[in-house]
């Protein structure tokens, strides 16, 4: 079920996303889910650039795709990658200092 968000995807975690997950009222979590399938932010994306800080990050296993698509669309933005989905719970304190490291240039 959410082991494609984790990169060591152990019982224990497992059951704790779970039990995150589910203090979501289902319809909230549909609403939210379903809304990412017709939301494209790339034109917005693009019109920011340059105007506030843009950072992304990402999934290892998208790096390369959101590299190449930030060269081309939003040069000025700032790209990190790590782990997979839930990376900023898995592994938050590497992500919280490259965070604290964005935050700190602005």
């Amino acid at each position: 079920v959410a082991t494609w968000m984790l990169e060591e995807p152990t019982s224990q975690r497992l059951t704790e996303i779970v039990a995150i997950a589910m203090q979501t009222p289902p319809f909230v979590a549909a609403l939210t889910n379903e809304t990412a399938s017709y939301v494209n932010y790339e034109e917005t994306l693009k019109i920011l650039d340059g105007k506030i800080p843009l950072y992304y990050f990402v999934r290892s296993e998208w790096a390369s795709a959101v590299e190449e698509w930030r060269q081309r669309n939003t040069p000025t933005a700032t790209l990190t990658h790590m782990g997979r989905h839930l990376m900023f719970w898995e592994r938050h304190e590497e992500f919280n200092r490259y965070f604290a490291s964005f935050l700190a240039q602005l």
